[in-house]
């Protein structure tokens, strides 16, 4: 990072001999230095004196805290790294990165700031840093070949904590431990890590799944919404598949599927279209999707625009029904982060302003936190949420 990418960070007063001074006091420091526990401690300097001066200069009030609270997990993590002098300067930027990327996608460019000033410290240690910013994109469908299969592994470890009386990680953390699993090297997961957010980035509104994957990563929608949309499309196809059969009694049914899937492949005239969702949704809803489908297209559409349409459809609507939660939640959770204490939660309960007793509360308190860890995610809360409204 030079010293004009500094100064986007900064007011306009940003003095650019006094970055290039800390920049060249550091650099040589870390040349000088042999003993990891020396780089550490250069490392350390550095941050200290780049965060203070950022600090002071950062407009933005908000942008200040994010910078305090990255500044925190810093030093908590040099100083772990100094007190093991075994510990490799890679396994600490790693540490870091995991921290980093618990920030909410408001602050990105900040956190990608020091992702990149890491970069910076890392190619004067090895000469070889991680390029982050520079990550590729993956294509549509071996990206959402990724997150199914990220999403179904989770589902099972949940399992095995749950088994082992631990509690769930939020699909955030568990990114980390799929990546760490599936490639082992620590450094090629960092990589795919940063592949997922460019991908996310410039994919997200082309598809619904990859905008869902976005949010749950987020905390802005809870993960067993993935199943939601699984139903929606298995609904869809069942509903075509009844009217292909209405439409052609006595086929095969080698040949209704051959039917089913070219339709699949095609654009489906307003008789099928209008089918699908008279069975799918109420009045109301229907006339809505009507006017959102006619307004996009004439009187045919594409299966696969259809299903776009659906499903951006369900997932707005579902988050308009947890606005007021996830506002209440994010409130508590200042470190967005996804996860909240159980006293946080039964202050989010209150807040919700539910019809529920202290020893109701309790119950469910302990019904999303079963192995007293005292902490619980967004998804498990949401989750919880959803039985007490439906009940």
């Amino acid at each position: 990072m030079d010293v004009r990418e500094l100064r986007t960070v900064t007011s306009p007063e940003y003095n650019e001999q006094r970055a290039e001074q800390l920049f060249s006091k550091a650099a040589n420091a870390l040349k000088e230095s042999s003993q990891s526990t020396t780089v550490v401690k250069a490392k350390k300097e550095l941050m200290n004196m780049i965060f203070e001066e950022m600090i002071k200069r950062v407009k933005d009030e908000q942008s200040g805290i994010i910078w305090a609270r990255i500044k925190q997990h810093y030093n908590f993590l040099i100083e772990e790294a100094i007190e093991n002098t075994n510990h490799k300067v890679e396994q600490l930027q790693t540490k870091l990165k995991e921290q980093l990327e618990t920030f909410s996608k408001e602050k990105q460019g900040l956190i990608m700031k020091i992702i990149e000033l890491e970069g910076k410290i890392e190619q004067s240690v090895k000469g070889k840093p991680i390029n982050i910013l520079t990550a590729r994109a993956m294509n549509i469908k071996q990206f959402k070949e990724l997150i199914f299969d990220m999403y179904n592994q989770k589902v099972k470890y949940d399992k095995e904590l749950e088994n082992n009386r631990q509690p769930v990680q939020t699909m955030e953390q568990y990114m980390y431990t799929y990546l760490n699993k599936v490639y082992g090297n620590k450094k090629y997961t960092i990589e795919k890590a940063s592949s997922i957010i460019q991908t996310l980035k410039k994919c997200s509104d082309s598809d619904p799944d990859i905008s869902l994957f976005g949010k749950i990563l987020r905390n802005e929608c809870e993960e067993s919404f993935m199943l939601t949309f699984e139903q929606v499309k298995t609904a869809m196809e069942n509903i075509l598949r009844d009217k292909v059969k209405t439409k052609h009694k006595g086929k095969e049914e080698t040949e209704i599927d051959k039917i089913v899937k070219d339709l699949q492949q095609s654009e489906l005239n307003e008789t099928y279209w209008n089918y699908i969702i008279s069975k799918m949704y109420n009045k109301e809803h229907c006339n809505i999707l009507t006017n959102i489908i006619r307004e996009a297209n004439s009187k045919n559409i594409l299966y696969s625009d259809l299903q776009k349409i659906l499903l951006e459809f369900q997932l707005s609507a579902h988050e308009e029904y947890i606005k007021k939660f996830t506002a209440i939640f994010r409130e508590i959770d200042t470190e967005r982060i996804g996860v909240i204490s159980t006293g946080e939660l039964k202050i989010l309960l209150n807040k919700m302003k539910l019809p529920l007793n202290k020893q109701r509360i309790e119950d469910l308190i302990k019904k999303c936190d079963p192995f007293n860890s005292k902490k619980v995610t967004y998804s498990s809360c949401v989750s919880l949420f959803s039985s007490v409204r439906f009940k």
